[in-house]
């Protein structure tokens, strides 16, 4: 073969062991990713069971807690570098047999092999102090964190069933750190009694709008159902009862101001509180809203906090009403 064939043969190889490297690490923080992460607990598990040993695997998933607020005061790159900085701090202070992944967005997994000495909540607290004293950072962060161990997940499952088990535990608890607020530890043991303040609908043709939308009012305790289109919002809307209604006003098959219209027709979502989103809000929006019934009008880009005050007062204002009218019969 030619000298100048082989030559490319090693750089095409050079090539592929690059881009490998790209793909199972995390450019900001040269940690492994999560896709690193599954592979090596898969042979793992291999290893254990060619060896007949068996060691405790405990993954610490960490969750910086205030990292929106520093990308809207600063910037993203801020946000970027106090992951970074991040990073490094749980790496001077974890154990040297205890290995750090990268996650998406600003969490990572510490993944420690037999953890024997002292209690996890002690392991965690170590971590958070030294995150919390730190002047790494443009200004103090806290970190939540969750811990999952492979001993509550069943053996008798198959290696690849205990590995999502494992992973999906952990992520379900760090998604409870806002339940308890900042510096947080969840466990197996950690109990949260949620509040449920009332049923939106959120009715909206864009999917990254009803996720996000979703996400927001679930986290401040409220049961959230979403609808892509007007013709669906519609056929739930005339066996369920809610307390508010989102709906955007260019929503597919049936638009908003429709949708009012139709449910003003004696459904059991007839006096709903009824909130439409616009992309510009003039003097025919208006009128309109104001011939079908729509009790507010937001203009897009939406303030989430805005409707959800005007969803909280309205919500208890109709409360009192009820409590005051059954005093008085």
């Amino acid at each position: 073969m030619k000298q100048e064939i082989l030559q490319k043969i090693e750089m095409t190889k050079e090539s592929l062991k690059t881009t490998l490297d790209s793909f199972i690490t995390d450019h900001l923080t040269s940690c492994f990713n999560e896709f690193f992460l599954h592979e090596y607990l898969l042979n793992h598990l291999t290893l254990q069971e060619h060896q007949k040993e068996k060691t405790n695997l405990v993954l610490v998933y960490l969750k910086i807690d205030n990292i929106i607020d520093i990308n809207v005061k600063y910037s993203n790159t801020t946000g970027d570098e106090t992951i970074s900085n991040l990073a490094y701090i749980i790496k001077q202070a974890h154990s040297d047999n205890d290995l750090l992944f990268k996650l998406q967005g600003p969490n990572f997994i510490l993944l420690l092999h037999d953890h024997k000495e002292g209690s996890l909540k002690e392991y965690a607290s170590v971590i958070q102090n030294s995150v919390r004293k730190s002047e790494a950072f443009i200004e103090p962060i806290t970190i939540s964190a969750a811990v999952v161990t492979l001993d509550e997940i069943s053996d008798v499952l198959p290696k690849e069933d205990r590995i999502k088990k494992l992973i999906a535990y952990g992520k379900q608890r760090i998604n409870l750190s806002h339940e308890l607020g900042n510096n947080a530890f969840i466990d197996q043991h950690t109990i949260i009694e949620k509040t449920v303040f009332g049923k939106i609908l959120i009715v909206d043709s864009d999917p990254l709008t009803l996720s996000i939308m979703k996400t927001f009012y679930e986290k401040n305790h409220y049961q959230v159902q979403t609808a892509i289109d007007g013709l669906l919002a519609l056929s739930i809307l005339k066996t369920e009862n809610f307390d508010a209604i989102i709906a955007d006003r260019y929503t597919h098959k049936i638009d908003g101001f429709t949708l009012k219209d139709h449910l003003n027709d004696s459904t059991i979502n007839m006096n709903t509180l009824y909130l439409l989103t616009v992309q510009n809000k003039d003097v025919d929006i208006v009128l309109k809203s104001n011939l079908v019934g729509v009790n507010y009008i937001f203009d897009k880009p939406i303030i989430f906090e805005e409707i959800l005050g005007v969803i909280r007062r309205e919500i208890n204002r109709k409360e009192c009403t009820k409590s005051w009218h059954t005093k008085q019969s």
